[in-house]
C-alpha cells in the first residue's frame, strides 16, 4: 500500500509541473498566434490594395484619366468594407523609349514620349496590438503603373 501512495504522489507532482509549464508558455504562444493573425491580415489587405490599384490604372487607360473617376473605380473594385478611408492618387508620367523621364509634351530625339498612368492607393490598417518599431495604424500603400497606348 505504501508504494501506491508514492506513485500517486509522484503522478500528482508531474501533473502540477505540466500545469505550471503550460501557464508559463500559454501567454507567449497566444501572443505569437495573434502576431501571425495580425501579419496575415496585413498581407491580405496588401493584396486587395494591389488589385484595387491595378483596377484604377486599367480604368484610367481605357475610360478616363480624371482623378475622381479613377478614385471611384478604385473604391468600387476594393474588396473590403471601409473604402472611405482609402487614399487614391493618380498621376501621368512620361518617359522616352531609353528610360529617361521627360515632360509629356517633351521630345525624345524625334520620337514622342511613352505615356504611363500611375495609381497609388493607401489605407490605414489598425493592428490588434502595438509592436515595437511599427506604427499603429500602419499605413499600407500599393501602386500600379501601366502604359497608355
Amino acid at each position: 500500500m505504501l508504494s501506491k501512495r508514492k506513485k500517486t504522489g509522484l503522478l500528482k507532482s508531474k501533473h502540477a509541473g505540466v500545469a505550471v509549464e503550460f501557464a508559463l508558455i500559454a501567454p507567449i504562444l497566444f501572443l505569437f498566434v495573434l502576431g501571425i493573425v495580425d501579419f496575415g491580415r496585413a498581407v491580405i489587405l496588401s493584396a486587395k490594395l494591389s488589385s484595387a490599384a491595378r483596377a484604377g490604372a486599367q480604368y484610367a487607360i481605357i475610360v478616363s484619366i480624371e482623378e475622381d473617376a479613377v478614385e471611384n473605380a478604385v473604391r468600387n473594385s476594393a474588396d473590403f468594407d471601409d473604402v472611405d478611408s482609402l487614399g487614391v492618387s493618380v498621376s501621368e508620367v512620361c518617359e522616352c523609349s531609353y528610360g529617361v523621364s521627360v515632360a509629356c509634351d517633351g521630345d525624345c530625339g524625334g520620337d514622342s514620349p511613352h505615356k504611363f498612368v500611375s495609381v497609388a492607393v493607401d489605407y490605414p490598417h489598425d493592428l490588434f496590438f502595438s509592436y515595437p518599431g511599427v506604427n499603429n495604424p500602419m499605413t499600407i500603400t500599393k501602386s500600379a503603373t501601366m502604359r497608355m497606348e
